[in-house]
């Protein structure tokens, strides 16, 4: 944590020190705590933007991951080169949910540094275009909680390559411009996006305890595709209902790579009640309704439902097994001028791929700009 306060303090100095007439600063904090072990953990964004004509320069703290980036327009395209480092939560792989209840044994501490450059456009009005290549270099090691015979993935460098097709026909809304308003976004319109993946490792073994059974014994040539849309309607003044929907399929995957699923923070695909990235899936599908009610200016309070269908839900090795989970979440949106509240409770009962009856969970963040 103190680490995390001196870099967000040099993020601010830093971002203080930017043109004013240029510079914009966002910060959030947040925590998602839910019942068993760990029991939850904290978010701290500090986000910096300064641009100087047509060139844009972005620095943002998020907890254990630094990330600086540069972008610039070219004729049509805007090109941006970036560098990142994440500091052992990556993936949260400290942590190793079976039906809901964290295994530590089994969890390791795992950073990176990558760096990555890509070139993005727009075709018409609606259709945008991402290519991007870069290189990442996993760094892996136990904890005192990781059991002696586990077997650690291998330090890798990863060669990644990056094709997204974007179809965005949204009305603007800040929690889409704003960094510190992402624990909710508001959905009027339809969009859709297509992002497909290839990673080459330069090294790979099979990892975790007794192989896992073939779970996490990845190839060196990874693909993935990862399909998103999302919709939203107001049926009446002050009343919007939206649909999130997520899907995606990989070959050669290990737990790395794996998608996020479970939990109501922003960098999961979410189902409430869930503990953090508590499920971690090569092909699966999900979707969340939610109908939102304006109460007073700009607040709004709603509740939602979430739906998710993964493989090897047990984390067995056996892709050809597929688990339910369902979740139910209340939230409140709370905007008031330059500052953000998102508060929800949410539930996870047991569909056959839990341990417990029922989980519970909860999920607080404070944003604002300056």
């Amino acid at each position: 944590m103190n680490r995390a306060v001196v870099l967000a303090t040099a993020l601010v100095v830093t971002a203080v020190s930017m043109p004013a007439s240029a510079q914009k600063i966002g910060a959030m904090a947040g925590v998602e705590v839910w019942q068993g072990d760990p029991g939850g953990h904290a978010i701290i964004l500090v986000h910096g933007v300064t641009e100087v004509g047509r060139k844009r320069l972005t620095v943002e703290l998020n907890t254990d991951t630094l990330t600086v980036r540069a972008d610039t327009l070219v004729d049509q395209w805007t090109v941006g080169v970036q560098a990142r480092g994440e500091y052992i939560f990556a993936g949260i792989l400290p942590d190793y949910y079976v039906g809901g209840v964290n295994d530590a044994s089994r969890g390791f501490n795992a950073s990176y540094v990558d760096l990555q450059a890509n070139a993005k456009r727009g075709f018409g009005r609606y259709h945008w275009l991402d290519i991007s290549a870069g290189w990442q270099q996993w760094l892996l090691a136990g904890n005192d909680n990781t059991a002696p015979n586990f077997v650690l993935p291998p330090d890798s460098a990863v060669l990644k390559h990056r094709l997204s097709w974007t179809y965005w026909r949204l009305a603007p809304d800040a929690s889409w411009s704003d960094v510190f308003r992402v624990g909710r976004r508001r959905v009027l319109g339809f969009a859709v996006g297509l992002d497909l993946g290839g990673d080459y490792r330069t090294q790979v073994a099979p990892w975790g305890i007794d192989g896992d059974n073939g779970r996490n014994n990845p190839d060196r040539v990874i693909l993935t595709a990862r399909q998103w849309a999302m919709a939203g309607f107001e049926w009446q003044p002050g009343w919007r209902l939206q649909l999130r929907e997520w899907a995606g399929t990989g070959v050669g995957e290990d737990d790395l790579t794996r998608t996020r699923i479970g939990g109501m923070n922003p960098y999961v695909v979410p189902v409430a009640g869930l503990p953090w990235a508590s499920f971690l899936s090569s092909t699966y599908v999900a979707g969340e309704v939610s109908q939102a009610m304006r109460i007073f200016g700009e607040t709004e309070l709603g509740f939602a439902g979430q739906a998710a269908v993964v493989d090897d839900p047990d984390r067995a090795g056996n892709t050809s097994a597929f688990g339910t989970l369902i979740g139910v979440q209340l939230f409140v949106d709370l905007r008031v001028s330059d500052w953000q509240v998102n508060a929800s409770v949410g539930a996870s009962p047991d569909t056959g791929s839990l341990a417990k009856d029922l989980i519970l969970s909860g999920y607080l963040d404070v944003g604002t700009s300056f």
